[in-house]
C-alpha cells in the first residue's frame, strides 16, 4: 500500500512581501469593483458579501489575476501571468 497517491511540490514562503495582503478588505472591494462584482449598496445597508463572493467565484483565475496585476493597489505581485 502506497502512503501517497499524488503530491504537489511547492516551495517559497507565505511571508514574502508580495504574499501578504495590506488591507485585504479594501483590496477585495477594489478588485470586485474592477471586475464589476460590486453589488449596489444603499447608504444604510450593509454590503451583501454573499452576492459579492458568488460573483467572484464565477470569474476565471486568469481574468482575476490579470485584473489584479493591472492595479498596483490591489496586489503587489511581481510575476505576470
Amino acid at each position: 500500500m502506497d502512503l501517497f497517491s499524488r503530491i504537489i511540490l511547492l516551495s517559497g514562503s507565505g511571508l514574502n512581501s508580495w504574499a501578504l495582503a495590506g488591507g485585504p478588505r479594501e483590496s477585495t472591494l477594489e478588485l470586485a469593483s474592477a471586475l464589476n462584482c460590486m453589488p449596489e449598496v444603499k447608504e444604510e445597508e450593509e454590503l451583501n458579501t454573499g452576492q459579492l463572493v458568488r460573483c467572484l467565484k464565477n470569474i476565471s483565475y486568469t481574468q482575476m489575476m490579470n485584473t489584479a496585476v493591472a492595479s498596483d493597489k490591489v496586489m503587489d505581485y511581481p510575476y505576470h501571468i
